[in-house]
């Protein structure tokens, strides 16, 4: 008896052995699918986040390049406007200064008196009679005459 007593007990033992690696093989299969899963399930989930997150980015990209170039028009706009400020008002006032033609000429006995006025004034300043200062006079009148509206040749001014 003891000889089919061992032998069976053996293959009893075998059997529980088996059965038991076989559902703790089963268990560790159900865990790792499932683990495989939640992965798969997470990678999805952040798929969707960073689809929202680069849309999200765009709209902001696509807004802030509005507001940018809806600054720059109104920079443009305002220095535009500036510009055409400046320029109006210029003319305006070279619109309202007094043409040389249509200024009066002084009758002649006030033209006598000028002169004469004028010629005690210079009489009252000492006139240069060095050659330096002569010189830096007449340097300063080409200067002068160089100008396109100086119609007054050096040689007829008086030093």
């Amino acid at each position: 008896m003891s000889e089919i007593i061992i032998p069976g007990s053996i293959i009893c033992c075998w059997i529980i052995i088996i059965g038991l690696a076989i559902s703790v093989a089963r268990s560790q299969r159900r865990g790792i699918e499932r683990l495989l899963s939640q992965l798969q399930a997470w990678e999805k989930a952040q798929g969707v986040r960073r689809k929202r997150w680069e849309e999200r980015v765009e709209k902001d990209m696509i807004a802030m390049e509005q507001r940018l170039t809806a600054h720059i028009d109104r920079m443009h706009f305002e220095d535009r406007r500036r510009s055409i400020q400046v320029t109006e008002r210029v003319t305006y006032e070279l619109a309202h200064l007094p043409r040389l033609e249509d200024t009066p000429l002084p009758p002649k006995s006030q033209r006598y008196r000028r002169r004469r006025t004028s010629i005690s004034y210079r009489a009252a300043f000492k006139v240069p009679t060095s050659p330096a200062m002569i010189s830096r006079i007449a340097t300063c009148a080409t200067r002068i005459c160089a100008t396109p509206t100086c119609r007054t040749p050096i040689s007829s001014w008086r030093i």
